[in-house]
């Protein structure tokens, strides 16, 4: 997941996404093109667990300054390796100001449902790319059509949706259920 997170990441930076429209439409317009180089840039990963830590570990590699949130974070403990910083929930607004890119791979508790709303892409740093690797129930999917139609975000991954789990409960579409 955390390579899937750095793919979408380097599509948006490098331009893939304008290289895709000028193949289809048979042009090449070079003033088009915007790339984002990544060093010195700053990334914010939502949930620096499991797999926010190996994309922030990534991120660190290409160059991005790294900054995460955790629900609890260890007052004393080092900071993981390629952070410069990790805080609590109360700090994310602050982190979405600054950073280019936000990698969401936080779990979905009643506290992050819709975590991404209107007034958190209002926050984030203009021109900025979203990764979305946890569950699709965090973002407000039409507050985000929205960022996207007034191009707030330069981009945006999502590798899940809102409901996306919901026809699989109870592990019909995996097979029997143990015991049953």
């Amino acid at each position: 997941m955390a390579e899937y997170a750095l793919a979408g990441i380097l599509h948006f930076a490098k331009g893939l996404n304008r290289a895709a429209i000028d193949r289809d439409a048979g042009a090449f317009n070079h003033r088009a093109y915007r790339p984002l180089l990544l060093e010195g840039k700053t990334a914010c990963i939502v949930g620096a667990g499991g797999i926010g830590l190996e994309v922030g570990r990534l991120c660190a590699a290409l160059g991005l300054r790294v900054v995460g949130t955790r629900r609890r974070p260890a007052a004393a403990a080092p900071l993981p390796p390629g952070f410069s910083g990790i805080g609590g929930p109360d700090e994310l607004d602050g982190f979405l100001a600054e950073s280019d890119i936000v990698a969401i791979c936080c779990q979905w508790t009643p506290e992050t449902n819709r975590l991404f709303n209107a007034e958190r892409f209002a926050r984030m740093k203009a021109g900025s790319v979203l990764v979305n690797v946890a569950r699709g129930e965090i973002i407000d999917e039409d507050a985000l059509a929205d960022a996207l139609a007034r191009d707030r975000l330069r981009g945006v991954v999502p590798d899940v949706y809102t409901g996306e789990f919901g026809a699989h409960s109870h592990g019909a579409a995996f097979g029997p259920t143990p015991g049953s």
